[in-house]
């Protein structure tokens, strides 16, 4: 009971505050393995990249005044606990010199994205989960298919970070 209270009140929020592009359009995208790319070894997190190629396709949409969103999987309190290795998303857009409005930073604390993206009449997601892709397409709502990364750690198109101060 307490949870369908909840949803409503938190869908109700995303209705009121939706930031409206000049053009009406939006874009989303994901954050995990589709703006930023987890290399691994042995299960071990050992760095971090930038999709080069993603963010370029993310920043190209922001001039051209569509209004472009964050959606991820991420919960908001874990993204403060993150260790080193990783980063988060605010730290990703100070570093690429995005500037997005919190109000464009969405973390479904691991549920799907497809209510979210419905509520936000989404013209084209970027993702990376093949899951997320059949669910959205069946949904209407046209993906950007990123390839899988952890494949082929030597993903063109990829920068490493450097976490220097």
């Amino acid at each position: 009971m307490k949870i369908n209270i909840l949803l409503e009140k938190w869908q109700h929020f995303l209705e009121e505050e939706i930031l409206e592009a000049e053009n009406g359009e939006v874009v989303t995208f994901d954050f995990d393995d589709t703006l930023v790319l987890g290399i691994y070894e042995d299960f071990v997190l050992k760095k971090i990249k930038i999709r080069r190629e993603i963010v370029n396709k993310m920043k190209k949409y922001i001039s051209k005044g569509y209004k472009v969103y964050i959606i991820t999987s991420r919960s908001f309190s874990a993204e403060k606990t993150f260790d080193k290795k990783q980063i988060s998303i605010q730290e990703f857009l100070r570093r690429e010199k995005i500037k997005l409005d919190k109000k464009q930073i969405i973390y479904t604390n691991g549920a799907n994205k497809k209510s979210t993206l419905l509520s936000l009449n989404s013209t084209l997601h970027f993702d990376d989960d093949p899951v997320e892709w059949a669910e959205l397409e069946d949904a209407g709502i046209p993906v950007y298919k990123v390839k899988s990364p952890n494949e082929n750690p030597q993903v063109p198109g990829t920068t490493d970070l450097d976490y220097s101060i």
